[in-house]
């Protein structure tokens, strides 16, 4: 008997239909000018723990000023190119640069980038007005493509990739006697992705209102680059190493990404500061295209909980309902740890946490008459 109380606990989160990406929802990929929206270093972030079947609403945060143009095109290499990925590195300098992408029955992979030629100039690290970089424009490949999404992509997959990309740059350094030497920034990456969560996201258009929210996978990204660099054919010598250059620097970056049908950019792509990702530094959201060629779960009909963070009980807002509706309160594993019936009036209703739910992090599930809403409650007892 227990048994079968458990599992019809379980059915509203057996009846979500899981997410799957592939080949066959990628078959013309958009070109032309897109507007990406980047957040503000002091932006407050919503909860992005990973969870099936969650709500992510990324209108909470603050935008900022510019919008970021971004360009995509066919190109004669992959199949697309993409002025998006524009913080490529070179000593601290940032060429114009354009990557290029392949989309097979296996995934999206990442070729490489071009490089357009840029010269800068190395005065206020040298004091020598005549000394300079020159980036020549090139078609850097990775040694084997990127694995960025793998079809198919669903809730629990996982993949890797490990590459050597070369940069070759010419460096003028009349103090080291050097005179349009070539260089070499080398790169091994490793990168490890995995689908840790689904569930829909909501964004703020390019007009600055609400979209619908829309069906996403969030997959983590964790990327660990080591670089060396060699000068005229020969490793380079610490007293050669100027400006950004740092023999085996090491660095590792901590990304989420947001993916829809339909879209190969993702909806959301956030930076985090730990393995954890715990802690949101930045995201860029993709601005267009959010109600016309996508997939939707349901219509933004905002749920407010509040307090939050709680601690005994909550008082659940959802505008313009009035009735009875179920509430399930479940933990980051899926784990139901309560189920409740409640009553709206006048749009409002009161939610006495259970006395197992402790101080955390937990997702709750409120079931109407016509409806299924979901939303995050941070607990501290």
């Amino acid at each position: 008997m227990k048994k079968y109380i458990f599992l019809l606990m379980l059915l509203p989160w057996i009846g979500r239909a899981q997410i799957t990406l592939n080949a066959t929802v990628f078959v013309a990929p958009h070109t032309g000018a897109d507007t990406l929206k980047a957040t503000t270093i002091t932006s407050v972030f919503p909860a992005l723990w990973p969870f099936a079947g969650a709500a992510w609403d990324m209108t909470v945060t603050t935008d900022s000023a510019p919008d970021i143009i971004m360009y995509r095109v066919p190109s004669s290499f992959g199949d697309y190119a993409d002025s998006a990925n524009n913080n490529f590195d070179v000593l601290g300098f940032n060429p114009l640069n354009i990557k290029q992408y392949n989309v097979t029955t296996l995934g999206v992979a990442d070729l490489g980038v071009l490089l357009r030629s840029s010269t800068y100039g190395l005065a206020p690290y040298t004091a020598t007005a005549t000394d300079t970089l020159y980036i020549p424009q090139q078609l850097a490949l990775h040694s084997a493509p990127i694995t960025v999404l793998k079809f198919p992509a669903v809730y629990g997959s996982n993949w890797g990739s490990s590459v050597v990309t070369d940069v070759n740059f010419e460096m003028t350094v009349g103090s080291l006697g050097m005179l349009h030497t070539p260089c070499v920034k080398r790169t091994y990456l490793t990168r490890r992705d995995s689908v840790r969560g689904w569930g829909s996201m909501r964004v703020r258009n390019a007009a600055g209102s609400p979209s619908d929210f829309i069906d996403v996978l969030q997959v983590n990204s964790t990327e660990i680059t080591v670089d060396s660099f060699f000068i005229d054919g020969a490793t380079a010598h610490p007293a050669l190493m100027i400006v950004g250059m740092t023999q085996g620097q090491r660095d590792t970056n901590y990304t989420q990404y947001y993916y829809r049908k339909g879209e190969l950019r993702p909806l959301a792509t956030v930076t985090h500061k730990n393995g954890q990702y715990t802690q949101p530094e930045r995201a860029w959201i993709h601005r267009q295209r959010l109600s016309t060629d996508v997939p939707e779960i349901h219509k933004a009909e905002p749920v407010a909980v509040y307090p939050n963070p709680a601690s005994s009980f909550v008082t659940i807002g959802l505008p313009v309902y009035t009735g009875h509706a179920v509430c399930i309160i479940s933990n980051l594993f899926g784990n139901t740890l309560g189920r409740q019936s409640i009553v709206f009036k006048d749009g409002t209703a009161t939610l006495i946490l259970p006395a197992k739910v402790g101080t955390g992090v937990y997702q709750i599930q409120i079931e109407t008459s016509n409806r299924t809403h979901t939303t995050q409650l941070v607990v501290a007892q």
